[in-house]
């Protein structure tokens, strides 16, 4: 239904429920049931689960025993110092617990996308998924270490000689070069990886076919010829559907906790006693 996915209900939800568990647990406090520790077969298989995914494999015996025991330690060890108020001083222990509460938000505020609203949202962000744009491409060195003032020059002579006749052995001219003549397809990080950047942008201009030049990088001048092209192609949802439900959920999570605590802070006087803050400025 439709209304259950609204935020507001979701939090008014959420708030009752921990209105509840704060309720209880104060009346705990004043009562026997304080000292009553309950493991439950959930707790049992949920720390069973913490050791097997920390040593990949299943504790022994004596291991659960253990780690059980160490569980009710812990627990009882928390209870004691929450009576003794040592968590309030503990900057540390204040963020873990907030952090858990934001977590929470999280989830509970993310309703599941359907395909309407993940096409929508890959329509909006389709640069973030499209298949980048490649290029196949030859290459001819001149060193301008090697032949200094005449190195451009050269370039020029070898351009017409190599578009006189293009299909030539490339390895008989131009200097050498310890990369590849050949390129299959490849990306412009790829090419801006070997190259540099002006390189890799003058590839990804050139017309397919014909060599084209001097171009220039960091090691000196290129003779350049493309000889394929494949263009972006836009992101369809069957090809990247986990991709998008992922971003989308991770977006949908952060917009529900910044709601949450928005709406938690309306509850609340804050003063702060300082001229050096701005509170609309420090928001996150």
């Amino acid at each position: 239904m439709a209304w259950t996915r609204d935020p507001i209900f979701i939090f008014v939800l959420f708030g009752a429920a921990l209105a509840v568990l704060h309720g209880t647990r104060d009346a705990k406090s004043t009562s026997t049931i304080d000292r009553r520790v309950v493991v439950s077969e959930a707790d049992v298989a949920w720390i069973v689960e913490g050791f097997e995914k920390r040593w990949f494999r299943p504790p022994t015996q004596a291991e659960r025993n253990a780690l059980v025991r160490n569980h009710i330690k812990n627990e009882v060890l928390y209870r004691e110092a929450v009576k003794l108020g040592l968590d309030k001083e503990d900057t540390a222990l204040r963020r873990r617990v907030a952090m858990k509460l934001e977590s929470l938000a999280r989830d509970i505020g993310a309703a599941q996308p359907t395909d309407a609203e993940l096409q929508a949202f890959l329509d909006e962000n389709a640069d973030r998924y499209a298949t980048q744009a490649l290029r196949s491409f030859e290459q001819v060195y001149v060193s301008t270490d090697k032949r200094k003032a005449a190195a451009k020059g050269d370039a020029g002579a070898l351009l017409q000689a190599l578009r006189g006749n293009p299909d030539q052995d490339l390895t008989r001219v131009g200097d050498m070069l310890p990369l590849e003549i050949r390129h299959p397809l490849i990306r412009a990080a790829d090419v801006r990886a070997q190259f540099g950047d002006e390189f890799a942008k003058a590839v990804f201009a050139l017309p397919v076919g014909s060599w084209q030049g001097p171009v220039q990088s960091g090691y000196g001048l290129h003779l350049v010829r493309v000889l394929e092209s494949k263009a972006a192609e836009p992101p369809k949802l069957g090809e990247v559907r986990m991709q998008v439900q992922r971003d989308l959920m991770l977006q949908r999570k952060d917009e529900a906790r910044d709601a949450f605590v928005d709406a938690l802070l309306e509850k609340y006087d804050v003063v702060v006693e300082s001229d050096l803050v701005t509170l609309d400025e420090a928001k996150e």
